[in-house]
């Protein structure tokens, strides 16, 4: 994992711990012993990701971005989603385009 990948790693674990927490941005920090500002920073960093990515009626797949091509990579979607028996992550996982190999 590259260095940028893991302080983002560490950062989500952190602010989604704070979420959990209950305290105060202060107490929560001192516990932790990182500065507020920081927390601030990565907390707002999440929230505009959080936001672009549930704009009503787009959600990015990344099928080009994984070496795919689309028609092949959907048609093959649409054909096992009305098959699945349950939604949860273990069903779907397998479907997404970083985990699909298409000949």
């Amino acid at each position: 994992m590259k260095a940028n990948e893991e302080t983002t790693v560490y950062w989500k674990q952190q602010v989604q711990a704070f979420e959990k927490s209950g305290l105060s941005r202060g107490a929560y920090c001192e516990q932790n012993q990182i500065k507020i500002f920081q927390l601030d920073y990565w907390r707002n960093k999440f929230a505009e990701s959080n936001q672009k990515l549930s704009k009503p009626g787009w959600f990015p797949l990344g099928i080009k971005e994984n070496g795919l091509n689309p028609y092949p990579y959907l048609t093959h979607l649409f054909e096992r989603l009305p098959n699945l028996k349950s939604w949860d992550n273990a069903t779907l996982d397998p479907l997404l385009p970083w985990n699909v190999e298409l000949q």
